[in-house]
């Protein structure tokens, strides 16, 4: 009689061990990374607000933010397997026309939010202006298909102007005392309307 209730419980034992070793990976959290386009900044606080609010993880998604390396493009960081996902702009596309597998999953803006900054003291108001200026592009992660864009439609030409494509914090820094730089445009969360210049991008 003990011999049966022993072999009983014994079975049991083996049973939930079995069904925890199967059920375990169901709870453990898939590790994802999103491949920001800049670094951390608030243009992207919509990610950092579904981690701390645990909407990845209500999914079953351990997220990681990791911020550009402007030695590469964000692009090519998701397609050599760095990150599994990436945040990108307009210049996705001409990943995609030269052959590369990107697959645009959600469009969040409708219009570019990319613009040009110059200081007042240089007396450009408008694109027209750009005319053999130097102007800051970044052309490794594709960023500058919209600002390009926008020197086709005003200039005619792209050799109008004059590109610095060697883009890092510093130089950001520095050469915005004397050239165009590229920004992101952001309406005022107040409502009201105004526009106001928070980064470059």
């Amino acid at each position: 009689m003990q011999s049966c209730r022993f072999k009983n419980n014994k079975w049991r034992l083996f049973l939930l061990l079995f069904l925890w070793f199967v059920s375990a990976p169901l709870y453990a959290q898939e590790k994802v990374t999103i491949q920001l386009k800049w670094f951390h900044q608030f243009q992207f606080a919509g990610y950092y607000a579904a981690i701390e609010k645990g909407f990845y993880a209500d999914e079953g998604l351990q997220v990681e933010l990791r911020e550009r390396d402007l030695s590469s493009s964000h692009i090519t960081d998701v397609l050599e397997g760095d990150a599994q996902y990436g945040v990108a702009d307009a210049g996705l596309l001409l990943s995609r026309l030269q052959g590369n597998p990107v697959v645009l999953l959600a469009q969040i803006f409708q219009h570019s939010p990319l613009a040009f900054v110059t200081l007042k003291e240089s007396n450009i108001n408008t694109p027209y202006e750009l005319a053999g200026k130097r102007v800051m592009l970044d052309t490794k992660g594709y960023s500058n298909a919209p600002i390009s864009a926008m020197l086709l439609d005003t200039l005619g030409s792209l050799n109008r102007s004059r590109h610095n494509n060697q883009i890092s914090k510093i130089r950001i820094c520095l050469m915005a005392r004397w050239m165009p730089i590229p920004s992101i445009l952001q309406i005022s969360p107040s409502g009201s309307g105004s526009r106001e210049w928070i980064s470059t991008s």
